[in-house]
């Protein structure tokens, strides 16, 4: 069973919002479907796409003279990206304890994720 499977999925980038140097950015996917299984010894599908390598931890950004900046890219600060998922489909099947649950027509909206400032959120779903 694949873990992840989409109907459609749109990119799109608004070329006005390039020229002035804040990049919006949207993402829509429609009629995803997300396969969440945990087999008879008790492990998850989803563990198979984490990387079993030792820890990874981010280089600090520093500065001329070697000092942490601590800081966000300026340029990055001034990202927005929107994700909207339409008629979504999350099943997760236990086959540890032998049960299954289903969500549908998940309905996410994700607005002006950025690094500075709040974002908003919507979501709807019909859980079976």
């Amino acid at each position: 069973m694949t873990f992840f499977e989409t109907g459609d999925a749109a990119f799109k980038v608004s070329l006005s919002s390039l020229l002035k140097g804040s990049p919006e950015i949207n993402f829509k996917v429609i009629k995803p479907t997300i396969n969440v299984v945990k087999n008879a010894k008790g492990q998850l599908n989803v563990l198979d796409l984490i990387q079993k390598t030792g820890k990874v931890e981010a280089e600090p950004q520093k500065t001329s003279d070697g000092s942490d900046t601590g800081k966000v890219n300026e340029w990055a600060k001034r990202f927005k990206i929107n994700v909207s998922i339409q008629d979504g489909f999350i099943s997760y099947v236990d086959k540890f304890q032998v049960s299954k649950t289903e969500i549908k027509d998940v309905e996410l909206s994700l607005l002006n994720i950025s690094l500075t400032n709040p974002m908003g959120y919507s979501l709807k779903a019909y859980l079976d």
